[in-house]
This record gives C-alpha cells, structure tokens and sequence, in this order.
C-alpha cells in the first residue's frame, strides 16, 4: 500500500512540473527555451496548498514540495525544494537543488546544489555551490552573490556585480557587466553595458546590435569574437512575431495560455483532489490571499 501511495505521487508530482514547463514558455518572450527538467523528485514529497516557512534557527529534514503564496527559508533546509509561490526568499540554508517557479525569487543565504528559477524577477546575493539557471524577466547577481558552477540566464534584464567562478551564458534584452567570471562568457543581448569592476578571465562571444570589441576587450583575458547572426536572427523573428500579432497579446500566446492554463488546472486537480472542500473553502474565505496577491 505504501509502495502504490508513493508511486501516485510521483504521478501526481510529475503533472505539476510537466504542467509549470508549458505554462511559464507561453508567457516568457519569444525566443526564451524552455526551463530544463528538474533534478529527480523526492520519494516521498509534501505536497499542500499551504505556504511554507523555515524559521530562523529550526532545521527542517526531508525533500519539501509545495504550491502555495510564499515560502521562506530561513533556517536550515536539508534537503531540495520544489516550490511554486508568488514570493519566495531563501535567506537561510538549503543543502540540496532549488528548483522555483513564480514572481519575485530572492536569495540571500545559500544552496548547496543546483538552483534554477522561472520567474518575473530574480534576486541572488548569496553562494550557489552548483549551476544557476534562469528564464523570465530580469537576473541581478548582487556584490555578495557567489555561483560556484555556470549561469544561465534567458532573461530581458541581466544585472552581474557578484562572482562566477564558473562560466556565463546570457541570451535576452540588456546586460549589464560589473562583476568577475572566471571562465568564458557568451553574451546575446540587444545591448552590453560594462561597470567600473568588470572582469572575464576567459574568451568572450558576443552578439549585439553595434560591435563593441574595444570595451570587451579591456576586460576579458582571452579572445573577443563577435557574430551578428544571432541578434540579427532575433530581430527578424521579432518582425515576423508583430506581423502575426493582430493584438498586443496575440493570438498565438492566448492559444497557449489557455492551454497551458487547462493543463496546469488539470495538473491541480490531480494533485489535490483530495483536498478540494478544504480548497473551495479557503477560495470563497480569501480569494486574493489564496494566489498570493
């Protein structure tokens, strides 16, 4: 009995995440991939509808899977996380891989492992042992931010002040450079600004709308390469995209919406069919406290 109680949460585990990849490409700008596969999901995950915390000083042990308005980390969480939330703030610990979906991510304490994100702004000041990836609105790597693996960011505003000891990948709108990475960079953005404090230590790759080899040049401490191609194939496919739009929305985006929209309630009540009078009821008592606003 154990053994198929396990295994239908897993089912029910993997129609929420299956659910959350379609949703957050169909709301992201044109040309952002789709968010990797998350590491593995725990054996035995809590799921619930109820937000999460971690208090200053408690240690909490075990895999914590959760859909709910906010959660926090601010003591010591042995194990991963899975959390969709409109806030999430990890100020404390986490000793295994993140893997987040939301509005507003910010971090200020450490993972041990992988952290990746969808979200509309991501805020990271704190040490990354493992990779960072991330898709959505804007990246800020701040003065304390330490990622120890790569970055991976697919965002429309990037922000690097902090350390990548490992190397840095950017495909979006604007990035703006201030920070160390100590291997080599590939950079696509519309536009690249570089701050007092900037440093690449390996070879940079670069596509922008105007060659800039000269300032990139006096940062990096390998060979600057740049290709139009990339930027000029995400201008074409812009143009194509306006073409298409008869709308600010667009039709197509509004097709997946509502797709992604019926796939990830489907997901919903898959996972917390067995919760829907206590659901119903904290939807009719709170309607917006419910999804987080």
């Amino acid at each position: 009995m154990k053994k198929g109680t396990t295994r239908l949460a897993k089912v029910r585990l993997g129609l929420l995440l299956a659910a959350h990849s379609l949703l957050f490409p169909a709301l992201a700008a044109p040309g952002v991939p789709q968010v990797p596969e998350p590491p593995d999901p725990p054996s035995n995950p809590e799921v619930s509808v109820q937000g999460f915390r971690v208090r200053p000083g408690e240690t909490h042990k075990g895999d914590v899977v959760r859909f709910a308005p906010s959660a926090a980390i601010q003591g010591t969480l042995d194990g991963d996380l899975y959390v969709t939330a409109s806030t999430v703030t990890i100020s404390g610990v986490v000793t295994g891989d993140v893997f987040v979906a939301g509005s507003v991510v910010d971090v200020s304490g450490e993972i041990q492992k992988s952290f990746r994100a969808a979200a509309a702004n991501v805020v990271l000041d704190g040490t990354v042992h493992g990779n960072v990836l991330v898709t959505g609105g804007s990246l800020t790597l701040g003065s304390k931010a330490h990622v120890m693996g790569n970055v991976s960011a697919y965002t429309g505003q990037f922000t690097h002040n902090g350390v990548v000891d490992g190397s840095l990948s950017f495909t979006g709108g604007n990035a703006t450079l201030g920070g160390k990475v100590l291997e080599d960079a590939s950079l696509t953005a519309d536009r690249i600004e570089i701050e007092p404090g900037a440093r690449i230590e390996g070879d940079v790759s670069y596509s922008t709308r105007k060659p800039m080899d000269a300032q990139l040049k006096a940062i990096a401490g390998g060979e600057v390469t740049y290709d139009e191609a990339p930027v000029r194939e995400k201008r074409v496919k812009h143009r194509e995209d306006e073409d298409l739009r008869p709308t600010t929305f667009g039709v197509g985006k509004w097709i997946a919406f509502f797709a992604a929209s019926f796939l990830f309630g489907a997901a919903l009540i898959a996972v917390f069919g067995s919760r829907e009078p206590q659901v119903t009821l904290g939807i009719g008592s709170g309607t917006l406290r419910y999804p987080g606003i």
